[in-house]
């Protein structure tokens, strides 16, 4: 009779390098500016983990007037920073590609004078 023995490899669970905003968009009072961290989320399942998302990662990051006009740009290269955007106050349309070129899903982001808004973009992974 031969018994079974399952070997199972312990792997820490992923944090991200800086935590995702509390909500999004999070706004608070400081310097008029937009903030964005690239974020992947989703992936293989890990047991007794929390799935959080994981980054932030470098690339680029655009912002667009109302009228398509590129107002802002950064590129950060490697991981763990955030894009910092000094803007006027507006309504924009965020974009961003991350380092190895995969594009991210745009959103909308209002900027008042004298706030800063967080909005970070989220990759899905299966």
């Amino acid at each position: 009779m031969f018994a079974a023995v399952a070997l199972t490899q312990h792997r820490p669970c992923p944090k991200p390098s800086i935590a995702v905003a509390p909500r999004e968009p999070y706004v608070t009072r400081g310097p008029t500016e937009v903030v964005v961290g690239l974020y992947v989320q989703g992936g293989p399942f890990i047991p007794d983990c929390r799935q959080e998302p994981q980054g932030p990662d470098g690339g680029t990051v655009t912002l667009r007037s109302r009228g398509g006009t590129i107002v802002a740009s950064q590129t950060v290269r490697g991981a763990g920073k955030l894009f910092v955007l000094h803007v006027a106050p507006g309504t924009y349309t965020l974009g961003a590609q991350r380092g190895d070129g995969i594009r991210l899903r745009s959103a909308s982001v209002t900027v008042r004078e004298g706030h800063t808004v967080r909005q970070d973009l989220f990759e899905d992974v299966p």
